[in-house]
C-alpha cells in the first residue's frame, strides 16, 4: 500500500501521529532489518567522548518536553 501526498495532506494531525506511531512500532519488530549508516556510529562515539569529558549531559524526557513547550 502506498499513500499519496494528497492522502497524507487530507489526514488530521492526530491521524498522522497515529500512523507514525504504527510505522515505528512495525519497524521495531524487526530491528535486524534496520542498518545505521557509518556516520551514525561515529557520531555516537563522539557523543560518548564529550560525555566522558563533561562537555555533554543527559536530560530526562520530561525536562526536554517541558523546555520544548516553553519555546516561543
Amino acid at each position: 500500500m502506498k499513500l499519496h501526498a494528497d492522502q497524507i495532506r487530507s489526514m488530521t494531525r492526530e491521524e498522522k501521529l497515529l500512523a507514525m506511531e504504527d510505522l515505528w512500532e512495525n519497524l521495531r519488530q524487526f530491528p535486524e532489518d534496520i542498518h545505521s549508516p557509518d556516520w551514525h556510529a561515529a557520531e555516537l562515539r563522539e557523543t560518548e567522548a564529550r560525555l566522558e569529558r563533561g562537555e555533554e549531559k543527559f536530560l530526562d524526557w520530561d525536562t526536554v518536553r517541558d523546555s520544548l513547550g516553553r519555546r516561543p
